[in-house]
């Protein structure tokens, strides 16, 4: 139990430290039905926000312990940023410890209220949780963000870098293409001339299969009169 309480003071903000005091907190009154039992209240206090209706409430003077059990007992039944209207459960009792005067300084205690702040505060916990790990993932998207534009300079000095690479060695692919064709060219020319050459010897040393041939003028009447 000493260890609970112990995580408890040190993980809750100094707010919140005497959980106590938590349910406790003052008021002035502003107006009272005796015959209904309600109590209109102003309160002007951050926590007040955690009050709901149906809340149980004591009521007694500032100027007595509430260890003496002088208090009225109670529920919220209606309230707003600043009042709230109380229904108590024995007006006439009440009538005995307070005046219900207007303006009347009253203390109030609200076990209620201690335990809405408290959950609020274990809320409160996991919702820190929740933004310190949506607040990394924001910075890091800033960072990427406001990196964009070195990541781009970036990204061009590496691609200029390799466009004129790839056009110092397209421009020496297309020379030696060129020097090539040049070179294919000439050896075409060459091989070309020699290929004539064998022609022509092959012509001047052509041997024909026969060395008689028919004279073809005597096969052809037109050619000669007979007589």
């Amino acid at each position: 139990m000493r260890f609970l309480i112990l995580v408890l003071v040190v993980t809750m903000s100094p707010k919140y430290i005497f959980a106590s005091k938590l349910s406790e907190f003052r008021g002035r009154i502003l107006s009272s039905d005796f015959k209904s039992g309600f109590v209109k209240v102003r309160i002007d206090f951050s926590n007040g926000r955690f009050l709901q209706k149906g809340n149980s409430v004591k009521v007694w003077p500032p100027d007595v312990d509430f260890k003496n059990n002088y208090f009225c007992q109670g529920n919220i039944i209606g309230k707003s940023n600043k009042y709230l209207l109380l229904r108590l459960k024995d007006i006439e009792l009440c009538k005995k410890v307070i005046n219900f005067t207007g303006g009347q300084a009253v203390s109030l205690k609200s076990e209620d209220l201690r335990e809405n702040i408290l959950t609020a505060v274990e809320l409160n916990k996991i919702l820190s949780k929740k933004r310190l790990a949506l607040a990394s993932k924001v910075k890091t998207l800033k960072d990427l963000i406001d990196g964009h534009p070195e990541k781009i300079n970036s990204i061009n000095s590496k691609y200029d870098t390799l466009i004129k690479k790839l056009n110092y060695e397209w421009k020496l692919a297309l020379e030696k293409a060129s020097e090539e064709n040049i070179f294919n060219t000439q050896e075409y020319k060459n091989y070309v001339t020699r290929l004539d050459e064998v022609d022509f010897k092959i012509e001047q040393y052509h041997i024909e299969d026969d060395n008689f041939y028919t004279d073809r003028w005597s096969l052809d009447p037109s050619l000669y009169y007979k007589k």
